[in-house]
């Protein structure tokens, strides 16, 4: 595994090398982002898996982090922040930049050890991903969707408040009971995105979801949330519990921008996204389950009208 690790402080460099080491890895360090991204200019093969500061001069590893994902083929490269900052806004904005995970200073052996075997996983399913996308490309015809592309989730770096799914999910994860208190998470589905899919071609299909997307973000800019794509026609939002939306109003809101391209669809002979909002969901002091489950009840909520949307995800959710 190739590791790329930036921090301003070279004894704590000294320190993670030591650690990554012991678990027969060896990094290339270095000091600052501006060195971070001569590397990968540099590099004869992409990394793996980047460890980044958060606080470092002049380029900060949330700056570093946005520029790293606006280059193609580190997209869904694992990125963990390491820092001594515990402030939750430091945390979310390093989420919204496109980090992956975070571990704190000074480096606690064990669960220095448990999110490098997160990082391992990812990097395994980024590379069995790789191959069977060529593997697909290689025996389809041109222009042609493999089946797994369907459950696929997308990232639109470009459309802001957008992070990977994964990231989403591990950002939940570290919220303490009272901050998942504070949050509540909104689903919402393309009701008819099978026919989309059938009927489009798979640049199409992507140009579709972003353009979901981007009117999601429209819709609910005035809001300070994150959300993803999961895959399939489905989206869930993160915001504050206190951001009270009306679901049905947002709904209306959302198609009826999404109709405003009903004239560019139809050139391409596919059918305006129709979307479903479900209920905004949140956790009370005594809800059990995992922080997780807040997401997932969300998405079953907008997918309550999609019956496809639903197998979708239990064949996601199961496997």
């Amino acid at each position: 595994m190739k590791i790329l690790a930036v921090d301003d402080e070279p004894l704590f460099l000294d320190v993670l090398n030591a650690a990554l080491q012991q678990r027969g890895y060896q990094a290339t360090t270095v000091t600052s982002g501006s060195d971070a991204l001569n590397a990968l200019d540099s590099s004869d093969a992409p990394f793996d898996c980047f460890l980044f500061d958060i606080q470092m001069p002049v380029m900060d590893g949330i700056e570093l982090t946005r520029r790293v994902r606006a280059r193609a083929e580190y997209r869904r490269t694992p990125i963990t922040m390491i820092t001594r900052v515990t402030e939750r806004l430091d945390i979310e904005d390093a989420f919204g930049a496109g980090a992956t995970d975070y571990i704190t200073k000074p480096l606690d052996r064990l669960e220095f050890g448990t999110r490098l075997r997160l990082i391992e996983q990812l990097v395994e399913q980024n590379q069995l991903l790789a191959k069977a996308k060529d593997e697909s490309k290689s025996r389809a015809e041109p222009n042609t969707k493999p089946m797994h592309d369907f459950d696929e989730p997308r990232l639109f770096s470009e459309v802001g408040g957008m992070i990977d799914f994964l990231a989403l999910e591990n950002y939940v994860l570290t919220l303490t009971r009272s901050e998942i208190i504070g949050c509540s998470a909104l689903g919402i589905s393309i009701e008819n995105i099978t026919s989309i899919y059938q009927r489009a071609s798979a640049k199409v299909f992507e140009a579709v979801l972003q353009n979901v997307a981007t009117v999601i973000l429209d819709q609910l800019k005035r809001q300070h949330f994150l959300f993803s794509h999961v895959g399939g026609g489905d989206f869930v939002c993160l915001l504050s519990r206190f951001d009270e939306l009306d679901a049905a109003e947002l709904e209306v809101d959302l198609q009826c921008e999404m109709d405003e391209f009903e004239a560019k669809y139809a050139e391409k002979g596919l059918p305006v996204p129709s979307l479903h909002v479900g209920e905004q969901i949140s956790k009370s002091m005594f809800s059990f389950g995992s922080s997780s489950s807040l997401l997932i009840r969300a998405i079953q909520s907008a997918q309550s009208h999609d019956k496809s949307s639903i197998l979708s995800w239990n064949r996601r959710a199961v496997g």
